[in-house]
């Protein structure tokens, strides 16, 4: 029943272990940690999960901050496939709501059970 079902997976990245530029916070709306980028030149990070069968829309959870500022396109890769370059400030306009960021749609066949890899740089 309800809506569809959401499945969340960790995101990392070379700065994500370093609190300093990205430290991690507790967000109650989606009830889990998540990374808060601050302060940074270059972004780039990733989430791999293996997902049960079926076709699933993939996305990164995005709330850009009014002082937010990301003057060049990112890169969204589904197993290191291209799917698309946007300019995040276009994409989520709204600030300090949470937004999905679409990355693709990826199949899950039924029997073969692979980790799919979800990029942002």
């Amino acid at each position: 029943g309800g809506g569809p079902r959401l499945e969340f997976a960790t995101v990392g990245g070379p700065l994500c272990e370093h609190p300093a530029y990205v430290p991690e916070v507790w967000d109650a709306i989606l009830r889990r940690r998540v990374l808060r980028v601050h302060g940074l030149c270059l972004l780039s990070c990733h989430a791999e999960m293996i997902l049960g069968e079926g076709l699933w829309r993939l996305f990164f959870s995005v709330k850009r901050g009014a002082d937010y500022a990301f003057d060049t396109q990112v890169i969204l890769r589904i197993n290191g496939q291209e799917q698309s370059r946007v300019t995040i400030e276009q994409q989520i306009e709204m600030v300090d709501v949470w937004m999905p960021l679409f990355v693709g749609e990826f199949r899950q066949e039924k029997g073969c059970y692979k980790e799919v890899e979800v990029q942002l740089e």
